[in-house]
């Protein structure tokens, strides 16, 4: 995904005003060079309320806003992140969407899901609920590597240690904690009825 997708995408008017909706919110003269607070940041681009709503803890929001805001500056997030949190919150294809999802697995960034990282995803990704099966660890720590297990068998037939995108890809449609957060970053059509397409 390059920045030329994302602007062709959203139209040069939407990131016109998304600019100005940045620089308004951090109180500066549209420039570079002024960051927003990540809270700011939360605020006006991760789906929070349809996080709340899905099956996914909401504590996954700080991983979230971890991979928007790529550059990793702990003094706030740049316009260019709040563009691509922008893009991948509002506008995504559902492809791009199941990328942004992977890369929230794929701890280190390099292009694979161990499942060390799978694990630490799951552990702040799902809400424990009650479950009535026998065969399934009532306990969050053992559900969470029950689960792990079977995701990697299921891949490669075997415990494999790590997964890429496309394999990961293949079974995520039927992953609940996959699928919980496409769902909740997935814009609804009715949230911008008044875009238009450029063409």
């Amino acid at each position: 995904m390059t920045w030329d997708h994302i602007r062709n995408v959203m139209g040069k008017d939407r990131v016109e005003q998304l600019r100005r909706e940045f620089f308004e919110a951090i109180g500066v003269e549209a420039v570079d060079g002024g960051l927003m607070s990540r809270s700011d940041f939360l605020k006006l681009v991760v789906p929070l309320e349809r996080l709340e709503q899905s099956r996914i803890n909401s504590a996954v929001k700080d991983r979230i806003a971890q991979c928007l805001a790529y550059k990793g500056d702990s003094k706030g997030v740049s316009f260019d992140e709040f563009l691509y949190g922008s893009f991948i919150c509002k506008f995504a294809d559902t492809e791009s969407l199941y990328r942004f999802v992977f890369s929230l697995f794929d701890l280190d960034s390099n292009g694979y899901i161990s499942k060390k990282e799978f694990r630490k995803v799951l552990s702040i990704s799902i809400v424990p609920a009650h479950t009535v099966a026998e065969s399934i660890p009532k306990d969050k720590d053992d559900f969470i590597d029950f689960y792990t297990t079977i995701v990697f068998r299921a891949h490669e037939g075997s415990a494999s240690s790590e997964i890429n995108y496309s394999r990961w890809r293949r079974f995520a449609d039927e992953d609940d904690v996959s699928l919980g957060l496409v769902s909740a970053l997935q814009v609804v059509e009715t949230e911008f009825p008044t875009l238009e397409p450029d063409f």
